[in-house]
């Protein structure tokens, strides 16, 4: 179970094991806890990890999971139980839906925050996106957006001056 393997870190000298907790609400009470393989990635264990405790403790609960628990398979087996999880942004369906969202949709929540749903389906589960913009991220991406563009139109001129001094002829 606490094998050598990959670590970020890029210590292979290191042994790794993976400790997965389910705590109450508030975080201050651990109810489970399970050892496992270092090596394995949480998507793969997950579904697992919450099966075995809905098996020991018979309780109505959400479970407030990484969004590496988002995959087709974990859905499937998750079906009866609730939990909330960030949607991974790399799934073509997310690029979709926010591509397809207009200004005039969000709806004002606490300051500085607006908030649209959207109903969705992945792995054969039916679900409720609530997509979230935030001011502060929002400056954060047109700051990023607006020196890309002034660092490629520094390239543009520099290049079109270059051209500009080279003889051609028509």
């Amino acid at each position: 179970m606490i094998t050598h393997g990959y670590l970020r870190d890029h210590r292979p000298d290191l042994k790794q094991f993976l400790l997965s907790m389910i705590t109450s609400g508030d975080g201050d009470v651990p109810l489970y806890l399970q050892v496992g393989d270092g090596n394995q990635a949480d998507k793969a264990v997950f579904a697992q990890i919450i099966k075995d405790f809905k098996a020991q403790w018979d309780v109505e609960a959400l479970f407030v999971v990484d969004s590496a628990l988002y995959s087709a398979q974990n859905l499937s087996e998750l079906a009866g139980m609730h939990w909330l999880t960030r949607v991974p942004s790399t799934l073509s369906a997310v690029k979709h839906v926010l591509a397809a969202l207009k200004e005039e949709q969000f709806a004002p929540a606490q300051s500085g925050y607006r908030v649209v749903e959207v109903g969705s389906t992945y792995g054969q589960v039916v679900q409720r996106w609530v997509v979230v913009e935030s001011d502060e991220r929002r400056k954060s991406d047109l700051a990023a957006l607006e020196k890309i563009l002034g660092e490629s139109d520094a390239k543009t001129n520099k290049e079109l001056a270059k051209l500009c001094k080279v003889e051609f002829a028509c």
